[in-house]
């Protein structure tokens, strides 16, 4: 909508001056802008730079080092949540909002590689699922653990700013979910669960396509279809919708 400008009419020179007190307020809420945007950059920093550690630490196999540096920037850049809050960053900018997704995004993605026996111990330099070889029933209550706190990690993500990103990550929590519940020696007693997660991650996947097409969420769209499919359903949308 385009505005319309009229002259200055020549009685403008009489237009009263603001007075001290609007003056000094103009003044104290342009000083708390200039506050606020300094602390957000600071705060940006600061987390640029445990993000780029962490990403050297994930490059590396050091999973357990890389999901604490991205802990760290989620720390600095994220508002502490009060009863009831939805998660966001200090600020509320759209700047601050993406690196806190993006953060909480690279940190679901650790945990779950985490999850799959990824990584290695950052002592030894054993991979890191050594460990469990002698008792493989601690690894599995070790990934059903970290799949629950991904998907958390991811959903915090999603609700920060929901991306291509934060989708796929929640969308691979609660696929892996699925398919632990359903591989497991009582798998039939949470078929119907099993089902309704697996559909959820699938509607994920839907999500992150239409906000930016990957290779990634169409492979695993695939994978939950067939999935499903191997089960008689052939749609990812429960059967009262």
């Amino acid at each position: 909508k385009s505005q319309t400008f009229s002259a200055r009419p020549p009685y403008a020179s009489l237009t009263p001056l603001p007075s001290p007190r609007s003056s000094r307020k103009g003044l104290m809420d342009k000083r708390s802008t200039l506050t606020l945007a300094s602390g957000m950059e600071s705060r940006l920093r600061m987390a640029q730079a445990h993000r780029e550690a962490a990403e050297k630490h994930y490059k590396s196999s050091d999973l357990i080092s890389a999901d604490e540096d991205f802990a760290s920037a989620v720390d600095i850049l994220e508002l502490p949540l009060g009863r009831g809050g939805e998660p966001r960053s200090k600020s509320g900018e759209p700047l601050e909002e993406q690196m806190l997704a993006a953060c909480l995004a690279s940190r679901a993605q650790c945990i779950l590689d985490m999850a799959d026996g990824g990584g290695i111990l950052r002592d030894s330099g054993r991979p890191f699922v050594e460990q469990f070889a002698d008792h493989p029933e601690d690894f599995d209550h070790f990934r059903r653990q970290f799949l629950k706190e991904a998907e958390e990690v991811a959903e915090k993500a999603c609700l920060v700013w929901a991306d291509e990103k934060t989708l796929l990550r929640l969308g691979l929590a609660r696929k892996r979910m699925a398919e632990m519940k359903g591989a497991g020696p009582e798998s039939w007693l949470h078929k119907d669960e099993t089902i309704f997660i697996m559909q959820d991650a699938g509607r994920c996947f839907i999500k992150s396509l239409r906000a930016h097409r990957t290779d990634a969420a169409e492979g695993a769209l695939r994978e939950v279809r067939a999935w499903l499919s191997e089960r008689d359903v052939t749609s990812i949308f429960p059967a009262y919708v």
